[in-house]
């Protein structure tokens, strides 16, 4: 076996050395951080070792040594085979992984990669922009196939404009928005607000009062199934007292079912709920078998900077009640508004509003999908112009 030290600044450089000098055959036997004394050769010393065909171990200009007897690997021929064998295999893995990360071969055409980039560059996860940018792709290369057969010079390339607003498109199916109160067809709008702690359930169904209520003239009633927990419902109480509303206390599922049956037609009824954590869920599924059969419009609350498996958990804790829609909170303290929409895309509820702040009732603002999308894509280009 010949054997022979590079030194380099990585370990993918001194690969490479070895492949060009000693062929593809080469073995890595060993690589350690190259000592101080002679860190400028290289970062790195990396070892390499190349069988030969009388199977004898070869040092750099010396003569033939056995390789048992280099390898102090002991008399078994066996034993020998084996390691030489483990060596070869871990080459072969280094050598996958080298060419998994060196090679460059990107999932999509240029036009579409920069895409995928200018997506995660706003906030959208790289699963969801490749996902996006795949549908857009299949979506323009049958737009160009069947413009192919009208026109003799189609470009292969997708100008970005043209790329831009097929992603309009495709954002604006998947995202789903309804920014109402209540359930179409009830004889009153009873409205319950559920989601985790410090999701800003409060000051959101203060906001909704004072817009949805005050503002329409229509007569408001608060309610909070939160009577037990210190200071749980007093905040909202004196709330409902500046807002001029009625406010009560439910503390059961029996008092609910009974104020919700002397709720008068035309009245807005807005629910305030405890934030509920994994380990409170018990106490919540008694609530939820109520909710459930009940005609409220049950809105799951978010906020907008929940992220990734973290905002699956929670909707999946808060799939018992059945909501329907989603508000999300906090949309000011994002850096980018891709994670937010994203965020409404895959929660499977229709995004009724979104909160922008503490100011009551102001910061809030219903959901409108034209303002998301146009918020959204001239970020994506900034994004681009702020990479060039």
């Amino acid at each position: 076996m010949r054997i022979k030290s590079y030194f380099a600044g990585s370990i993918e450089e001194a690969i490479e050395k070895a492949r060009e000098e000693l062929g593809s055959d080469a073995m890595l036997m060993n690589s350690t951080e190259t000592e101080r004394e002679l860190r400028d050769l290289g970062a790195f010393e990396v070892v390499f070792g190349v069988v030969d065909n009388n199977g004898r171990l070869h040092s750099n200009g010396e003569a033939n040594v056995p390789v048992m007897a280099s390898l102090n690997l002991g008399t078994g021929s066996d034993f020998l085979v084996q390691e030489l064998a483990e060596l070869r295999k871990q080459l072969e893995t280094i050598s996958r992984s080298m060419a998994r990360y060196s090679v460059k071969d990107p999932k999509f055409a240029p036009e579409l990669e920069d895409a995928v980039i200018r997506l995660a560059a706003i906030g959208f996860s790289r699963e969801t922009a490749e996902d996006l940018v795949e549908c857009v792709e299949s979506r323009l290369r049958s737009e160009r196939d069947r413009l192919s057969r009208q026109l003799h010079d189609v470009k292969e390339c997708f100008p970005r404009q043209v790329i831009d607003k097929a992603l309009e498109a495709r954002i604006g199916d998947r995202l789903t928005v309804c920014p109402e109160l209540g359930k179409r067809g009830a004889k009153s709008r009873v409205v319950m607000l559920v989601g985790p702690p410090g999701a800003g359930k409060t000051a959101t169904l203060v906001k909704l009062a004072v817009r949805f209520g005050l503002g329409t003239r229509t007569p408001v009633d608060i309610w909070t199934t939160d009577a037990f927990r210190v200071g749980a419902w007093e905040q909202l109480s004196k709330y409902a007292r500046i807002a001029n509303t009625s406010f009560e206390t439910v503390g059961t599922v029996a008092a609910l079912g009974t104020g919700l049956d002397r709720v008068g037609e035309g009245r807005l009824v807005l629910i305030d709920t405890p934030g509920y954590g994994p380990a409170d869920m018990q106490e919540a599924f008694h609530w939820a078998a109520f909710v459930r059969r009940s005609e409220m419009d049950v809105h799951l609350v978010l906020p907008a900077t929940t992220r990734g498996t973290v905002a699956k958990q929670i909707s999946d804790r808060f799939a018992v009640f059945g909501p329907t829609k989603l508000i999300l909170t906090r949309w000011d303290e994002l850096e980018a508004s891709g994670s937010a929409v994203e965020l409404a895309m895959k929660a499977d509820l229709a995004l009724s509003f979104v909160g922008c702040g503490q100011q009551i009732p102001e910061d809030l603002r219903v959901a409108c999908k034209a303002e998301l999308l146009s918020d959204l894509l001239p970020n994506c280009k900034a994004a681009a112009t702020t990479a060039a």
